[in-house]
């Protein structure tokens, strides 16, 4: 039976759950002290039935009886505590053969979300179930197509305008269903033929039609990160390679958080050079604390990406970010020798490298915040 945490509370990610396991502090209201009594429910069994057909709907994803595709029930209106439908319970568990028959007995549940605003094209994609993605859009085209031929006037653009708008469908995190399969687990296989689903469909960005490459490089999600930097995060240097390829070359801008930046934070040095073969322009990037990727690199002393980085421009090395530092005034404050080492063979005199708040050299800081020199 597959784990169905990603199902259940696909919003919970990995950082807030650690942080909720390893919090030491106790949760009052987990506490079962006893209190006066407030109110009886009334009528509790009538959510008896509910509980049932949710109970029919696990038996039949796992394979065992079908009688909850009977008419006489509505399969629409079964739904988990976190608003899950049977549609969704299948398209995450990988049941082809449940997912034909839930649509053809049911096509509205195509388009119903769950409590994360999920769609089951959502779930399916972070499942890594590319067949069943590609089924859950054949079955979306075939209900919007044209059933005659007055239908069919003006059909090519309300068509495009709802293949684009499901395909494009965001879940509270902004996430589409392609930033959903950057997500899906590192054992799990799809997220390459998601892409080979998706290039037959325009996406919409900004009033223009891309493709899902340059999709992927332009649309960030509610946490600035677009579905390039989910795949450099989850070191998917295969995605990376693929949507880079595909995609468009030596873009001047970046949207959201520098997927470079991902690369030096990760110490992936493979998938930086990638980034900097197909977008070399990329190494020039301000942030909006007037950061450059040397900025970070020396920061954290990652000493492979800082040669890297100042062997492509020795011009960075005297940049200020937006407080008055050069990379090596943070490089002195982590107290980072070899990179100090490294950047000082290409600095002027030292003593002339003063930040713009304190007029403090990297002595100064270093002596400051108690770091060997």
């Amino acid at each position: 039976m597959r784990n169905n945490i990603g199902l259940a509370n696909p919003w919970l990610n990995e950082e807030a759950l650690s942080w909720k396991v390893n919090n030491s502090e106790k949760d009052p209201e987990l506490e079962t002290k006893p209190s006066e009594v407030d109110r009886i429910i009334a009528k509790c069994c009538k959510f008896d039935n509910q509980i049932n057909l949710i109970s029919e709907a696990y038996h039949l994803i796992y394979g065992g009886s079908k009688n909850l595709l009977d008419e006489s029930f509505n399969l629409t209106e079964i739904e988990t505590p976190m608003k899950n439908s049977v549609l969704h319970i299948a398209a995450w568990n990988g049941n082809d053969e449940i997912v034909t028959l839930l649509i053809e007995r049911a096509p509205k549940l195509l388009y119903i979300l769950n409590k994360n605003n999920d769609s089951v094209l959502h779930v399916a994609a972070r499942a890594g179930n590319t067949s069943i993605v590609q089924k859950l859009l054949n079955a979306h085209i075939s209900l919007i197509k044209p059933k005659n031929d007055m239908e069919a006037d003006g059909f090519e653009k309300t068509y495009m305008e709802k293949l684009v708008n499901f395909v494009q469908l965001r879940n509270n995190q902004g996430n589409t269903m392609i930033h959903e399969a950057m997500l899906c687990d590192e054992n799990k296989i799809g997220w390459d033929m998601i892409f080979k689903v998706c290039e037959e469909y325009k996406y919409e960005y900004w009033g223009r039609s891309i493709s899902c490459y340059d999709y992927a490089i332009f649309d960030a999600n509610h946490a600035k990160k677009t579905i390039l930097y989910l795949a450099v995060e989850n070191g998917n240097m295969d995605a990376v390679k693929l949507i880079l390829e595909k995609g468009k070359t030596d873009v001047g801008y970046i949207v959201g958080f520098s997927p470079l930046v991902a690369t030096i934070i990760m110490h992936n040095q493979e998938i930086m050079r990638i980034i900097l073969k197909h977008q070399p322009r990329w190494n020039h990037s301000l942030d909006k604390d007037n950061r450059l990727p040397l900025h970070y690199a020396a920061s954290i002393g990652n000493f492979e990406c800082v040669d890297l980085l100042h062997g492509l421009c020795k011009y960075c090395i005297i940049q200020r970010d937006k407080y008055g530092y050069f990379p090596i005034h943070l490089a002195s404050y982590g107290g980072h020798v070899e990179v100090l080492k490294k950047l000082l063979q290409y600095y002027p005199e030292p003593s002339e490298m003063l930040d713009s708040c304190y007029e403090r050299n990297i002595l100064h800081i270093a002596a400051k915040h108690g770091k060997m020199m």
